[in-house]
């Protein structure tokens, strides 16, 4: 029978009704002893999170990413330690006791943020907190446990949760291992080898670059590969002439042709006697011979001799690249190098991947356009290579081609930046994926920022509010919306959750054909909803009776909104209605509503009837708005939200469960989003934001000189000073420095013969010539002797004749 993988990975839902073999196979196993130990001590990774149950259910779409263990329920191990089958109905049982729902992830400024009850942070983690290894050439059969024993053996104790098995059928398998600790991939590398004895082990382990965004753009920036060129071996030839003439003919045909696919450089050489004349030929492919330039030439203009150089270099190709490949390896560890011959050009290409970023940033400073003796002084030039990956709907693709397009000329103009479509294969699968690519940080950095404006899409408004109608959440309405696409060739997408529409594509025109009909669209269903902005007066009068009055008589049709200011009631019907609303208002009430929120039916917020009642765990009610109000207008001190019942005595923390049904899905979010910028706001020493402006990335603060790349702009950030990084500069040098008129920045004045201007104090270096100079900043003439100041040049002049008897320094 065929073993089952999802069993020897502990995700079999099936139990002993699973049709694939439940045991325990055999294990192409290292011995005992995998590897001596190195590491000082033995290093426990304790997991603290809860299991995802949709891991448990094979659902499980972050992977690794996941914020939640991967790793089998407690009852499903056997004493002997390994995992057992559970039947459906027990693990829906174990799945349902699980306390996932006290807490809710959500990712924000490039970190996993962990929320409670109140929405209050319980943690925040960066993807550079983490390390990950990926483990190849495992047995089919490998299980997360005989992982974890691997990596016990090389002194750490990984929990299974913590260890994920891919299943590659014939081929093996792979484990993904990743903890909370930024120095794991390097530690197990530097441990690991194979143990004595060992034949045709196929088990390596490489690091996984897990350094940049986290969440659903984890592993779309790649940079940690560097290109790198060098120069085949070259020959030179002479070809020596009676006739100039002949010699000039056979320059002229010879800069035509093309050799061994280069292009040949020639030039004439006339010798002092002028009897010959010598046409050299330069950047000959290393295995050209006579014949072959003989072959370019026609009888009249062929030499009467050919004198042929020895080749820059005897190494071959293969060979060439090997050496490279060292001396690149010398700058960190290689993941990968792959090398071609560039067709029609004396160079050869590589591209190399290092398992760590600082190593290919490192490489492209120390090794580009170093001098190769071992290549005769060749000289190899080495640039990162820095890409960015996009997997984007097809539908949006198709409607934002033309800007694609444009993008994809602007940026190779600008910057000699890449823009690659793959396109989709699989019809199940409805997206396109982009990469973008170059070896400039900023070039990259802008054209990310150019496609990622362009995915933006543009938001539909009716004025200064988005265009919605709960009209938009009907089925009927997409295909209202795929039609007018489809008829002004752009592309309507329906954002649910945020209650908006994205416009893509289309001609100016166009979108504001679009744009017209779909406001007309919602002004349409709109033209029966009358609006009563409330005055204070009228606010006193709703609360003491005129909105109970009003709900009497209109029911749903009548809703008090205390979520904007000035606070309204809205009036579905005609203008009849409208004023018999109004009059209902005003209606002297026989006696007041209380105000302490006690009945059963008021809202807490309002003291009104409740309006859409939302209630929450403890009993007490909220209008669907005011609940909303409330959520969107907290502040540092409102957090963790809680229930104001009970004349605002309750004070228990809204459940996240509860926050979700009583909000709708923006508020939900913008109430998550305004505790995570009040947390980072808060945290200063251990927090902060991109400092380049509109970058909402965050990052985590050190105080050892590290730095940062932030993986949405790009920008190189110091930890320590919290501002781009100062490179080949200590956080103490750049603090002086930025102060001004400080002690780095005085020593420096002093060395370098650096003075203030006497008018408008900024600082001036004379490098050259005489004592006059001027300002560029506020054109002041000055006398470099005495820094006094002058109007124009002449006067200068005359008071240096005058007081310093010259106009040159001493």
């Amino acid at each position: 029978m065929t073993p089952c993988k999802f069993f020897s990975q502990g995700r079999c839902t099936f139990g002993t009704n699973c049709k694939n073999s439940h045991e325990a196979t055999a294990l192409q196993s290292l011995s005992s002893s995998t590897a001596s130990p190195r590491t000082e001590r033995n290093l426990k990774y304790p997991v603290e999170t809860p299991i995802c149950h949709f891991f448990l259910n094979g659902v499980c779409k972050y992977g690794m990413a996941c914020s939640f263990r991967h790793g089998t329920l407690p009852s499903q191990i056997a004493a002997t330690g390994e995992p057992r089958g559970v039947n459906p109905t027990e693990l829906s049982n174990q799945i349902a006791e699980l306390p996932v729902s006290s807490l809710i992830t959500q990712d924000l400024g490039g970190a996993r943020v962990t929320f409670r009850e109140g929405a209050e942070i319980t943690s925040i983690k960066l993807a550079s907190d983490f390390s990950a290894i990926q483990i190849l050439g495992l047995s089919p059969n490998a299980t997360p446990g005989f992982v974890e024993h691997l990596l016990s053996g090389l002194g750490f104790q990984v929990p299974e949760g913590s260890i994920y098995l891919k299943a590659l059928g014939v081929d093996g398998a792979t484990a993904t291992v990743q903890v909370e600790d930024p120095n794991f991939a390097k530690r197990v590398i530097d441990n690991f080898t194979l143990p004595q004895g060992t034949k045709d082990n196929k088990i390596s382990i490489k690091p996984m670059n897990r350094r940049g965004a986290i969440g659903a753009f984890a592993n779309r920036l790649q940079l940690c590969t560097v290109t790198c060129y060098w120069y085949k071996p070259s020959r030179q030839a002479w070809l020596v002439y009676k006739s100039r003439q002949r010699a000039m003919d056979a320059k002229r045909i010879l800069e035509r042709q093309r050799l061994w696919e280069r292009s040949l450089t020639c030039s004439i050489q006339t010798t002092s006697h002028g009897m010959t004349t010598t046409v050299m030929i330069e950047n000959l492919d290393a295995q050209t011979k006579k014949q072959d330039i003989y072959s370019k030439l026609n009888q009249p203009q062929r030499p009467t001799r050919i004198t042929m150089g020895d080749a820059s270099y005897s190494l071959s190709d293969p060979e060439a690249a090997s050496k490279i490949e060292r001396i690149l390896g010398k700058e960190g560890k290689l993941e990968s190098f792959e090398w071609q011959v560039i067709s029609g050009n004396s160079k050869i290409k590589a591209t190399a991947t290092y398992t760590e970023r600082e190593s290919a940033y490192k490489a492209s400073l120390s090794l580009n356009g170093i001098s190769l003796p071992i290549l005769a002084n060749t000289k190899m030039f080495v640039a990162p290579l820095i890409s960015v990956k996009y997997n984007i709907s097809s539908a949006i693709m198709l409607a934002i081609m033309p800007d694609i397009d444009q993008l994809r000329e602007n940026i190779w103009q600008s910057g000699h930046v890449s823009l690659k479509l793959y396109p989709q294969t699989d019809p199940t699968k409805p997206f396109t994926t982009l990469r973008i690519s170059g070896e400039s940080i900023k070039h990259v950095a802008e054209a990310k920022a150019a496609m990622e404006e362009l995915l933006k899409g543009a938001v539909l408004t009716d004025g200064n509010e988005a265009l919605w109608d709960s009209w938009f959440l009907d089925s009927k309405s997409l295909a209202f919306l795929n039609e007018l696409s489809r008829a002004h060739k752009l592309y309507i997408h329906r954002d649910a959750r945020k209650c908006h529409l994205l416009l893509y594509g289309g001609d100016p025109e166009s979108r504001k054909k679009v744009e017209q009909l779909l406001v007309e669209k919602v002004r349409t269903f709109q033209s029966l909803t009358h609006t009563i902005s409330l005055t204070p007066e009228m606010l006193k009068a709703a609360m003491q009776g005129g909105m109970r009055r009003i709900k009497e008589t209109f029911g749903t049709l009548a809703t008090l909104s205390v979520l904007r200011n000035p606070k309204t009631i809205t009036i579905l019907g005609s203008l009849a209605d409208l004023r018999q609303a109004t009059t209902l208002l005003w209606e002297p009430s026989s006696s007041d509503i209380g105000t302490d929120g006690t009945e059963g039916n008021d809202c807490v917020v309002c003291w009104t009837e409740a309006t859409e009642p939302m209630s929450a765990s403890c009993g007490h009610v909220y209008c669907k708005e005011c609940i909303a109000n409330q959520a969107s207008s907290a502040s540092e001190s409102d957090l963790p939200l809680k229930c104001y019942g009970q004349a605002g005595s309750c004070l228990r923390k809204f459940d996240l469960n509860e926050l979700k049904r009583m909000l709708n899905f923006s508020d939900f979010e913008n109430l998550l989003q305004a505790s995570f910028d009040i947390y980072i706001r808060t945290h200063p020493k251990e927090f902060q934001h991109c400092p380049m402006p509109d970058c909402l990335q965050v990052y985590r603060t050190t105080a050892d000189n590290s730095t940062f790349l932030c993986p949405t702009c790009l920008t190189s950030i110091c930890t320590t000073c919290k501002v781009p990084f100062h490179d080949g500069m200590t956080c103490k040098g750049y603090e002086d420095l930025s102060s001004g008129g400080t002690e780095a920045f005085l020593k420096y004045k002093e060395e370098n013969q650096v003075k203030d201007c006497p008018q408008c104090k900024v600082a001036i270096q004379k490098s050259h010539g005489c004592n006059h100079m001027q300002c560029t900043q506020c054109s002041t003439h000055i006398c470099w002797f005495c820094m006094a100041s002058f109007g124009t040049s002449g006067e200068c002049y005359s008071h240096m004749k005058k007081l310093h008897s010259n106009i040159y320094a001493d």
